[in-house]
């Protein structure tokens, strides 16, 4: 964990829960930060009271810039950034050789990522885990609810985790869906919530299903790691799947407290191995 007395963050939020977590935690240490709103990414909802400023996910050069001026030499990315703004970056100077770099090192999510994290150290700034501010946001080993585990899902965890091992070596998606050891589908770049919604209709009505997500081997841990969340509860309770297997240490779980009792009332157990 930091100390408070570090010179501040600066806080890229892009999609989801995680940026406000980040946000507030900072706030509630005493941790100078600067929120970095991506127009377009970040919750507008949940920082309806927040001040912050807005960039487009391209604006390499204005966040820079920013940061630059407000003495802000740490970063944390927290949320996830639409693909598609990649191709945005030749708008923006230093976005342009972002993007050139990326084409030489290919498309693929751990490519990108690896070569966004390499140029924006290259440029003075570090990046930091979202764990490194926030205690207890990675997912613990064992059943994290008090809804017990069979046989047969215990079976289908065990065979989903081969077959996701496999799988993630290519760099495809974090996540698949398994049922009576047959699995219903693999997340692509469409992303968990609507992997879970595509395979409703093929799962079993009795037995539900498991959602199995896993760390890519070569992952830099502090940017995009799988991640669970109330949301993510909610959907598996809407088409009735049974659990949510994760990477203990790896995985992230945003409001635990509330995520963890929500999948009790709704009998889902959130196992991390």
């Amino acid at each position: 964990m930091i100390n408070k007395d570090f010179d501040g963050v600066g806080i890229i939020a892009g999609q989801g829960l995680l940026p406000k977590m980040v946000y507030d935690e900072c706030f509630k240490k005493g941790i100078r930060s600067k929120l970095i709103g991506l127009k377009g990414e970040i919750n507008q909802k949940i920082f309806q009271d927040t001040v912050y400023d807005s960039f487009r996910p391209y604006d390499i050069s204005r966040i820079f810039d920013y940061l630059n001026k407000n003495n802000l030499t740490k970063i944390v990315i927290a949320g996830r950034v639409d693909r598609a703004n990649l191709s945005k970056l030749i708008f923006d100077k230093i976005g342009m050789r972002i993007f050139a770099k990326i084409i030489k090192t290919g498309f693929n999510d751990n490519n990108i990522y690896s070569t966004i994290i390499k140029f924006i150290e290259e440029n003075g700034f570090e990046i930091i885990s979202p764990s490194e501010i926030i205690e207890d946001i990675l997912t613990q080993k064992g059943n994290m609810t008090n809804v017990p585990i069979d046989e047969q899902m215990d079976i289908d965890i065990k065979r989903g985790i081969d077959i996701l091992k496999g799988i993630i070596r290519y760099d495809v998606g974090q996540a698949l869906i398994i049922d009576q050891s047959l699995v219903l589908g693999v997340e692509a770049v469409e992303g968990t919530n609507e992997l879970i919604s595509r395979c409703a209709k093929y799962r079993n009505r009795n037995s539900g299903g498991i959602l199995i997500k896993m760390c890519k081997p070569h992952q830099d841990k502090r940017v995009d790691l799988p991640c669970i969340g109330p949301d993510t509860i909610k959907n598996i309770a809407k088409y009735a799947y049974k659990g949510i297997v994760v990477e203990a240490k790896k995985s992230i779980i945003l409001a635990s407290k509330d995520t963890i009792e929500l999948a009790n009332e709704n009998k889902i157990f959130i196992y991390g191995v």
